[in-house]
């Protein structure tokens, strides 16, 4: 392979070459690795062509380079900066936008040792709610397969709690706020896509605020605050943290869903974890690693679960201290 590379062959087949032994280095050397895969595509945008079957989503896609942003210090604890850990393919994932470059490369920080993304787009690093992303689509099917177990997620934050009423954060298509009013909790929510915010209100009738949370502000005081799948999105997870500290009362409770890299579906199957090609995710936690930010940030983990939703992903509940 690297004989190949050190002759000028047809700009096809050095693409698919560089491609090739990108995907070998992925964990050795992620750095080369993540250059080389751009590289691959630099010098062919038709590639995906040739790494993908006819079928795939993403098989016709023309590469086009993407404005980002480099994170060199770690947006988990502030105080690290990162080595390259891993380098991942996001086009590979059926949620993949062309508004994502194909290549991302995993940093791992030297201070906190959680991982975080080095290359990421920076129209979604720096949110606008008014404006609807393209993709936003992909979101739009509701599952309601997931109400009974999101039910029973429900009732045990309701058990930890003093009251019923809710804020949901990154509310998304709405199926925990469906079961959590099946419940009796009163609910609010923030969600930062304008299309789905006028969905939820029609379908669920309750109040949604269209917002980034880290910018969101209400002078009301909630019971529990639920942020499934949120975290791993946000540029600012201390901060995010920290501002659902101020929004609940005094004996608020948080509940975050996230993925654990440490979890025992991840320890199996290590790099073939799909949540490594994720594209929208910005932050990637371990379970002692989370356990910290929140305890920084003035909380105590009450309870811990395995997702039953997502594999790989676990459920904290925290309350504040």
């Amino acid at each position: 392979m690297e004989l190949i590379l050190s002759y000028d062959p047809q700009a096809q087949i050095k693409a698919l070459a560089s491609f090739i032994l990108s995907r070998k280095l992925n964990v050795r050397q992620p750095l080369r690795a993540y250059r080389l895969g751009i590289e691959a595509f630099e010098i062919d945008h038709a590639l995906c062509a040739s790494i993908t079957t006819k079928d795939a989503p993403f098989h016709n896609y023309v590469y086009a380079p993407v404005e980002e942003v480099l994170w060199q210090e770690c947006p988990i604890c502030h105080h690290g900066s990162g080595m390259p850990h891993f380098c991942a393919i996001p086009l590979f994932m059926a949620n993949y936008t062309p508004l994502f470059n194909p290549v991302k490369l995993w940093m791992k920080c030297d201070s906190c040792a959680q991982f975080f993304a080095y290359n990421f787009p920076k129209k979604f690093a720096h949110p606008q709610p008014e404006i609807e992303e393209l993709g936003d689509e992909f979101y739009m099917e509701s599952r309601p397969q997931f109400l009974p177990v999101l039910g029973t997620i429900i009732k045990r934050i309701l058990a930890f709690a003093n009251g019923n009423k809710l804020l949901d954060v990154g509310a998304g298509t709405g199926e925990l706020i469906a079961a959590a009013l099946e419940l009796g909790c009163e609910v609010e929510a923030v969600e930062i896509s304008k299309r789905q915010c006028e969905r939820l209100r029609t379908m669920l009738g309750i109040t949604v605020y269209c917002a980034d949370f880290l910018t969101y502000n209400n002078s009301a005081k909630f019971n529990m605050i639920t942020m499934g799948d949120v975290l791993e999105h946000v540029t600012d997870p201390a901060a995010a943290i920290k501002k659902a500290r101020g929004l609940l009362d005094d004996e608020g409770i948080l509940w975050i869903s996230t993925p654990n890299f440490e979890s025992g579906f991840s320890k199996i199957i290590k790099y073939n974890d799909p949540m490594w090609n994720e594209p929208w995710h910005i932050s990637y936690f371990s379970y002692d690693g989370l356990k910290k930010l929140l305890g920084e940030n003035g909380f105590s983990v009450l309870d811990y679960d395995i997702s039953t939703r997502f594999n790989g992903s676990m459920e904290v509940i925290a309350g504040k201290v």
